[in-house]
């Protein structure tokens, strides 16, 4: 497309995709993304993405249990928040890392954290609903899924 308009680019920017799982404890995997965040920023990347929830073993692939309401950290102030925006203002690269927050104790979410540049948190998005199960997304809300409640929706 030709001029100026919607599509335009002003600048370009490299996004590198953080391959992670879960591996023995949240720090080990913490580790590793910061490391993963270090090597994305020699290769050039302006911004590092990771996988939903991948701090943490994804438990949504198992029927809800409270049990994994113990692996979730607030926004900002946790391990996985903390140690990803030292990188990111040590490196001068953005991270979006997906964490299983703890909003307050009782109310939980799959946030998307959006970690700037310079270390800052810009914002966070916040998954209302899963199709899998609700009470280890928002365990104050109340109702049963049915196959017309199988959506997300999100909250900025």
């Amino acid at each position: 497309m030709q001029g100026k308009g919607f599509f335009e680019m002003t600048r370009k920017f490299t996004i590198a995709l953080g391959q992670i799982a879960a591996l023995g404890s949240r720090a080990e995997t913490v580790d590793k993304a910061v490391r993963l965040t270090n090597e994305a920023a020699d290769q050039g990347a302006d911004v590092i993405a990771f996988p939903e929830i991948a701090m943490t073993p994804f438990f949504p692939q198992y029927r809800a249990d409270s049990r994994w309401f113990a692996e979730s950290e607030p926004i900002p102030g946790g391990l996985t928040c903390t140690k990803l925006q030292e990188v990111a203002a040590a490196r001068g690269i953005g991270v979006v890392v997906s964490i299983y927050e703890r909003a307050i104790e009782g109310v939980y979410y799959d946030t998307a954290a959006v970690i700037g540049k310079d270390g800052g948190l810009l914002g966070c998005q916040r998954m209302m609903r899963h199709r899998w199960a609700d009470s280890y997304i928002n365990k104050s809300e109340k109702g049963k899924l049915d196959d017309e409640n199988r959506l997300c929706t999100d909250q900025s």
